[in-house]
């Protein structure tokens, strides 16, 4: 894969939030539930490792 250990536990985590969310979770609730500190500590790390919002996302 060719990535670090690091970037790969951060990308697993970012899979949480997005299943919660999926379940019901507004943003908040669901980055918190996922264990990020904030929900512009979710959505900052999501546009760092994907270039895209999680905004996007959910348009997809």
């Amino acid at each position: 894969m060719k990535i670090s250990l690091a970037s790969f536990f951060v990308m697993a985590k970012m899979h949480k939030p997005y299943n919660y969310y999926m379940r019901g979770e507004n943003l908040t609730t669901a980055s918190i539930h996922a264990g990020f500190d904030s929900p512009s500590h979710f959505s900052a790390t999501c546009k760092k490792m994907f270039g895209l919002s999680f905004s996007d996302f959910k348009r997809d």
